[in-house]
């Protein structure tokens, strides 16, 4: 397709232009307007197309040349040619998307077409027929994993365990000091919100001492730290005396590392075994 370029002397810019688009990735083709006695535009014919352009149909591009494109490409051309009929009557660039379908070049491209002069467009594209299949892909699996969390709210919400989300800073970064005021709720369920005396939308984003106060906010950072440093789950029972009683509410605390960002913590009401064991 391309004319042989001689060593020591210099390509003319035709040469080095049919070379740059035999190698190309994307499509790049001419096509002749075809007009009838009116000079209305009635059709296109394949002047050009550089190898990438004809690898659905041939390992020879010049076997297409003299085409009518209609006919080359099939029915589903349609939305591709009245483009091509756009550019040729008005002067502007078109950008469109086409699918083809039960053609040797099925599958979906962007394409791009420029109107050389009155009787020539040009034309290129790229194949993101792949790129399609991943966001299909991916959108279905948003879907799935949304759906998921939906479902996994709705058990957590009617779990009687306390269970929070908490974005965590990174343990080195992070001192007994300032632990309270750098954990952050990233999710809580319907029975911690409650236990609060919030809601969950709430909770989301609070700091952990703004939420439980400065005195547990402590306590709870230093198990949410630990778990972050020997990156394991640990757990801590606590139980809240009456003025001189037995142990009015106890308190399962375990903290897991979850990623390199955030700690889940479950709270489980103990206080019936703590009495049962007193």
């Amino acid at each position: 397709m391309s004319k042989p370029v001689v060593p020591g002397v210099r390509p003319d810019a035709e040469s080095v232009l049919e070379s740059a688009l035999a190698v190309s990735l994307d499509g790049f083709a001419i096509h002749r307007v075809r007009r009838d006695v009116d000079g209305r535009v009635e059709g296109f014919t394949l002047e050009m197309i550089n190898r990438s352009g004809a690898a659905g149909f041939t390992d020879d591009p010049r076997s297409l040349v003299g085409h009518d494109v209609a006919e080359l490409l099939g029915p589903s051309c349609a939305p591709m040619l009245a483009a091509f009929r756009r550019a040729a009557e008005t002067g502007k660039v078109q950008r469109f998307r086409t699918t083809f379908t039960e053609s040797p070049a099925a599958g979906t491209t962007d394409s791009i077409v420029v109107r050389i002069d009155e009787d020539h467009v040009l034309s290129t594209w790229r194949d993101i027929t792949d790129q399609i299949v991943a966001e299909t892909l991916l959108q279905d699996a948003l879907r799935q994993a949304n759906e998921a969390w939906r479902t996994l709210r709705v058990t957590l919400d009617a779990m009687d365990d306390a269970v929070v989300l908490l974005e965590v800073p990174p343990a080195a970064k992070i001192g007994v000091t300032e632990r309270a005021g750098r954990v952050r709720f990233a999710y809580a369920n319907a029975t911690a919100a409650a236990a609060l005396g919030l809601t969950s939308e709430q909770l989301t984003g609070m700091r952990l001492d703004q939420a439980v106060g400065a005195t547990w906010a402590q306590e709870l950072g230093s198990l949410i730290v630990r778990a972050r440093l020997e990156g394991q789950a640990c757990t801590h029972r606590v139980g809240v005396p009456p003025d001189g009683g037995e142990v009015q509410d106890a308190r399962e605390l375990t903290a897991t590392p979850v990623d390199d960002h955030r700690v889940l913590l479950v709270s489980r009401d103990i206080t019936r075994e703590t009495w049962e064991r007193s």
